[in-house]
C-alpha cells in the first residue's frame, strides 16, 4: 500500500500532455477566446519582463526557460505559480509538480 502517487500522476500527465495540447488546439477550443490566448502564449517567444507576462493572469503556471524550441520545454530555469497577478510559489522544479501544488492551493 505504499504507492508513490505523485510519480504515477507525473508519468500520466507527461504521457497525455501532447494529446491534451492537440485537443486544446482543435477547432472546438479555438472558438473560445481564453483558450486561444493560452495556446498562442505557448507559441510566443517571450522576452518581456515577468510583470508584463503575468499581467491579467488570474491563475497559471509560469515557466522561465532559455532557448525555447518546444511548446512545453523539458528543462526550465524556474517554475512558479501565479494567482491573481502575483507569483505565490517559486522553484517548483517542473510542470507536474507545479500542477500538483496548484491543485493543493485551490483545494484549501
Amino acid at each position: 500500500m505504499s504507492l508513490d502517487l505523485s510519480k504515477s500522476f507525473y508519468e500520466g500527465l507527461d504521457r497525455h500532455l501532447p494529446k491534451l495540447l492537440c485537443l486544446y488546439r482543435s477547432k472546438r477550443c479555438a472558438k473560445i477566446a481564453e483558450m486561444r490566448i493560452i495556446m498562442d502564449s505557448l507559441d510566443k517567444n517571450h522576452t518581456d519582463s515577468e510583470e508584463e507576462i503575468i499581467r491579467g493572469m488570474t491563475l497559471g503556471i509560469f515557466i522561465v526557460v532559455e532557448d525555447v524550441t518546444d511548446p512545453i520545454p523539458c528543462d526550465s530555469n524556474d517554475v512558479a505559480l501565479v494567482i491573481e497577478e502575483a507569483v505565490v510559489l517559486r522553484g517548483l522544479g517542473d510542470i507536474p509538480n507545479a500542477y500538483v501544488n496548484l491543485m493543493g492551493l485551490l483545494s484549501t
